[in-house]
């Protein structure tokens, strides 16, 4: 992936890669051209991804942004499955990612692990606010590291496949409604905001067993 690039409202599944990145790969180009560039990955899923050589779920060499997303059971040989924000000779300091109201969990190292399971870095970089990280990150205090009890990815409405919260994850009603998102991935019908504050991570639990009702149906 090339320039800069907003992915939002996406699920990223199911992808295998030799190298790095098993599910997204953001490198910098060649003699630094796209030294401004920047990812920002918004009310999306990436799960079920893997790398034969190294990190399974994404890795981005450029600053980033991870917000209203989740990240989870991606498997990397390596070990660290999640970001490595490269300092190469053409960064002018250290990489920033902005991890907002999301969940990083669950995620697969090989045998040997050379990097945390969940999230990795490789330089120097800056991080605020998460659900859930390995213990080697230095995280914001108020950052939750408990089970975040995600379900299996599956069809629970909308246009792409969401991992729900179970009944007692601790990521409902835990997060903040900063972004202003009027909906979860799954879009119209389901409110970004439905209780006490918003949920973390991509999907926010709707109560009433999370259904979601569409005109058209017979009584």
């Amino acid at each position: 992936m090339r320039g800069t690039a907003t992915i939002i409202g996406s699920t990223i599944e199911g992808n295998v890669a030799d190298g790095d990145g098993g599910g997204l790969f953001k490198p910098i180009q060649r003699y630094c051209v796209d030294h401004n560039t920047t990812l920002a990955i918004l009310d999306s899923t990436l799960s079920g991804n893997s790398a034969g050589g190294a990190r399974g779920g994404f890795v981005s060499e450029r600053p980033t942004t991870l917000a209203n997303s989740t990240v989870a059971f991606d498997t990397g040989a390596l070990g660290a499955l999640m970001f490595r924000l490269a300092n190469l000779q053409c960064d002018q300091g250290p990489g920033t990612l902005d991890l907002e109201r999301s969940i990083i969990a669950g995620n697969l190292a090989g045998d040997a692990p050379s990097y945390a399971a969940d999230l990795d870095a490789e330089d120097t970089f800056a991080v605020t606010g998460a659900m859930a990280a390995d213990a080697a990150i230095t995280l914001p205090g108020d950052t939750l590291d408990a089970d975040p009890q995600l379900l299996p990815l599956a069809d629970n409405g909308g246009p792409t496949r969401t991992l729900a919260l179970a009944a007692g994850s601790p990521a409902i009603d835990a997060g903040n409604h900063a972004a202003a998102l009027a909906f979860d991935q799954r879009g119209e019908g389901c409110p970004r905001v439905v209780g006490a504050a918003a949920d973390i991570g991509a999907f926010e639990v709707q109560r009433a067993g999370d259904v979601i009702f569409v005109d058209g149906f017979d009584p």
